[in-house]
């Protein structure tokens, strides 16, 4: 019973607390963090629904489950390194405080992400062809969107800083310290997690083969170069 009433009490202020990401208005109090959580978990499944609407079918629900896996995954993997760093650097963070700040960004990220999405699932749904140009061109497009959604993240990060944080400089070097952790896990996270967009001719599938996701010369921003290259016809 106490865990039911615990759950009723979550979404009964999920609202409350979505209002508050986007005015930037935390209490800071010690369950912020789950309604940010409850954040990331409902408005990725909706972006990542958004995203497997092209291939459609069982791709939905994969997408719907993997984009919140991948935004606290990417936190998971990344917030010790940003602890400790920004410990060197003269900014003495607790891990609760930089899990705090760390998971308002993503929250707002995730509802920007959510925002963008019935637009992204538009422009999918009307283009021409479902080739592999249009692959590439909606590859681009959400790596786009995700960049964008991200920015506005940041821009959270940056005011909650400012609270947490009074020197700029050090606030100013260990902004860019955590975008630089969050940025490179979750590129890389994403590359492995693959797919998300489904490649047209290939099965649907959870996940791709352990030997094409850990290869070599498989990683995220050799794939974006090349989309990019094969799209200007270089």
């Amino acid at each position: 019973m106490q865990n039911a009433n615990a759950l009723i009490s979550l979404s009964r202020n999920l609202v409350v607390q979505l209002h508050r990401t986007l005015a930037r208005e935390s209490d800071k109090a010690a369950t912020d963090w789950r309604y940010d959580v409850a954040a990331i978990l409902f408005c990725g499944a909706l972006a990542g629904v958004s995203v497997g609407a092209w291939t459609g079918g069982w791709q939905l629900f994969y997408v719907a489950t993997k984009v919140p896996v991948l935004l606290l995954g990417t936190l998971l993997i990344g917030l010790p390194s940003m602890a400790l760093f920004g410990r060197l650097i003269g900014c003495p963070l607790s891990v609760a405080d930089c899990r705090n700040l760390a998971l308002s960004s993503i929250a707002r990220t995730a509802i920007v992400l959510a925002a963008l999405a019935p637009a992204t699932s538009y422009f999918a749904f009307t283009l021409p062809a479902r080739g592999d140009s249009a692959y590439r061109a909606i590859v681009l497009t959400q790596v786009l969107v995700f960049g964008i959604a991200g920015c506005i993240g940041v821009a959270t990060l940056q005011g909650s800083l400012t609270q947490s944080v009074g020197n700029r400089a050090k606030r100013r070097r260990l902004l860019i310290l955590w975008l630089a952790i969050y940025s490179f896990v979750g590129a890389q996270l994403t590359w492995m997690m693959r797919p998300f967009l489904g490649n047209p001719g290939l099965p649907v599938e959870y996940f791709r083969s352990y030997g094409e996701r850990i290869g070599v010369n498989s990683n995220f921003y050799l794939s974006v170069y090349t989309l990019i290259k094969h799209s200007l016809g270089l």
